[in-house]
């Protein structure tokens, strides 16, 4: 749905069976996942014009994590994460690699590229083990998040120990974080 703040109405623009949407950097177009009774995959379709919608790539992904570029999207299944764009062959990289031994590879995690940064991901999962003490959802797990740098291979855990950290997002100019932070006890 696209929703103006100004007048209060709602206008349904990618039908049904969509989800995950992102604006583009310009905000010109937007990106989606459409079910097609099958598989996911990603679509885009000008703001001003979205029954204009198209078929962005024919990859088969379960997850779409916004836009890199004007024309380029990272989005992944539950194997590799792919940047796929509108001009350049897809890249490719093992989510083993991102995740490490560290933590488990789920269909929610959020991957999120750097505005300024194209090597750097800020990636939200859960821990393949929760650190002694530390607040867990109804089913045992531990979420936090991390950056990874794509060339070096190097993960930094940034999420409290203490803390259910989840959904985190770069600032729109890339230089904060913010997530969610689940305290014992409270929602």
């Amino acid at each position: 749905m696209l929703y103006e703040v100004d007048s209060g109405r709602s206008t349904q623009v990618a039908g049904d069976n969509v989800r995950q949407a992102f604006w583009s950097p310009d905000d010109s177009h937007f990106a989606y996942l459409k079910y097609d009774g099958k598989n996911w995959q990603i679509w885009t379709a000008p703001t001003n014009a979205p029954d204009k919608a198209t078929l962005f790539s024919p990859q088969y992904v379960d997850s779409l994590h916004g836009y890199v570029t004007a024309n380029t999207l990272l989005a992944s299944d539950m194997q590799k994460a792919y940047l796929l764009s509108e001009d350049q062959p897809a890249q490719t990289i093992p989510l083993k690699d991102i995740y490490g031994e560290t933590f488990q590879i789920m269909s929610s995690d959020t991957l999120r590229i750097n505005p300024l940064d194209p090597d750097l991901l800020l990636v939200s999962a859960y821990y393949v083990n929760a650190s002694a003490g530390a607040p867990t959802d109804q089913v045992g797990l531990n979420e936090t998040f991390f950056l990874y740098e794509i060339r070096s291979h190097r993960r930094t855990i940034l999420g409290p120990p203490d803390t259910f950290a989840r959904n985190a997002e770069w600032s729109r100019d890339g230089l904060q974080i913010f997530f969610t932070r689940g305290v014992p006890g409270k929602s």
